[in-house]
């Protein structure tokens, strides 16, 4: 374990801030994982990459409380959630145990969603995927699990399914994974014509409460009282160019939460990511970090990074919003990394975290398995090659667990 306080000095003639190291301490090889109250979950592979277990650390001191093994349960975990009882894990196994999903599917579906016990680290239940389909959320109120053009919503104490519903035609098929809160299941489908549209499910029942049109949808968030998408829109060229070179654009739509009303979209270079927060959308392109008004898409603020130029870290969006902060990898010109903090409400750095040892490539860059696994009141964790990290930042407000997407 190890305590250290490291003091940097920032651009600009605010004083310097402070991020205090609470506790690091080795992890194997680890791929990310999530948080709740008391502990920070960690899925780790063995030397020989075969022995795949759920790491228990206790939040405050970085001490391993357990170790369970995923073998003959789990190959490979495609999302995670936990509360205060349970860890529920959405799994790849090698063998569906459903004898109605196609040989041939077996060894690439997400087969089961399987939950833990959080204080014991028991096997609680198994629900086995049906078909071969991909994607699930959870929250305190319950897992969503989505079968294509099926929700099913189940019990993340018991596994039970609580209600099965088909709200969309058998011709969408939902691909994005589906975005809650309390009283609503957001999801994205496309058609074999490639019409993609906005659906807004009741939680209770899972029938539709509205949908709307999309030119793609990659990407769902919920913040306040807004749904924002991104997608995709791939370039075209005239009929009969004999040299064109499609340029691609991401396609941000917004959206009021509530009745799905279209409040404004926009259209940026291809390769942006996007996070909302609060009435705040923040978009980073092309080495560039911007934030937008929800409410009417008026910009507020604009901060050149280069040549600290965004590094993307694996698939995992950036940036990540917590309490005051907005959390960005960075990288400047030696290409060394580090995670730094903005200032929500006007883009100024406050504080900067350098990766210790950041291991390169053979190209002579950083190598890219390094991520903001949470956040947690002022805590930050951060999962790098076979360490954990946990970070208390000066600036950082008390807000709710916040993860970046699996």
């Amino acid at each position: 374990m190890l305590l250290q306080v490291v003091t940097f000095t920032l651009l600009g003639a605010a004083p310097p801030r402070t991020a205090t190291l609470d506790w690091s301490t080795a992890s194997e090889w680890n791929a990310g994982f999530t948080s709740n109250e008391s502990a920070v979950f960690i899925q780790s592979y063995g030397a020989a990459g075969d022995d795949h277990t759920v790491k228990q650390f206790e939040v405050t001191t970085g001490k391993l409380v357990r170790s369970v093994l995923l073998k003959g349960r789990c190959e490979e975990v495609h999302a995670a959630f936990a509360d205060a009882r349970s860890l529920v894990l959405l799994c790849h196994t090698s063998e569906s145990e459903e004898e109605s999903v196609p040989t041939a599917w077996r060894s690439r579906v997400p087969s089961s969603v399987v939950a833990f016990d959080v204080t014991t680290g028991r096997h609680r239940w198994s629900w086995v995927l049906p078909m071969d389909s991909g994607s699930f959320a959870c929250d305190s109120q319950g897992c969503i699990v989505n079968l294509l053009a099926t929700l099913v919503m189940l019990d993340t104490t018991t596994g039970r399914v609580r209600w099965k519903s088909k709200p969309i035609p058998h011709d969408l098929m939902m691909f994005v994974e589906p975005v809650l809160t309390p009283t609503t299941v957001y999801g994205v489908s496309s058609d074999d014509y490639g019409k993609t549209r906005l659906f807004a499910f009741a939680r209770k029942t899972g029938q539709v409460s509205w949908q709307r049109e999309l030119p793609g949808g990659d990407e769902v968030l919920v913040s306040s009282h807004f749904v924002v998408v991104r997608a995709v829109v791939r370039g075209a060229c005239e009929k009969g160019a004999k040299a064109c070179k499609p340029v691609n654009t991401d396609h941000v739509s917004v959206f009021e939460q509530r009745t799905g009303k279209p409040l404004w979209e926009k259209d940026f270079a291809e390769g942006t990511e996007v996070t909302a927060a609060g009435e705040l959308l923040f978009v980073t392109t092309a080495g560039v970090l911007q934030s937008f008004d929800l409410a009417s898409g008026e910009a507020r603020w604009k901060r050149t990074l280069a040549p600290e130029l965004p590094l993307r870290m694996n698939v995992h969006t950036t940036p990540l919003v917590s309490g005051a902060s907005v959390l960005l990898w960075l990288r400047d010109e030696k290409q060394n990394v580090s995670l730094c903090g903005l200032e929500q409400t006007t883009g100024a750095m406050m504080w900067s975290w350098p990766l210790p040892a950041a291991p390169v490539t053979d190209a002579g860059t950083p190598d890219s398995n390094a991520l903001v696994l949470g956040t947690r009141g002022d805590h930050i964790f951060v999962s790098a090659f076979d360490q954990l990290w946990s970070l208390r930042v000066g600036g950082v407000e008390s807000a709710s667990p916040r993860f970046a997407p699996h």
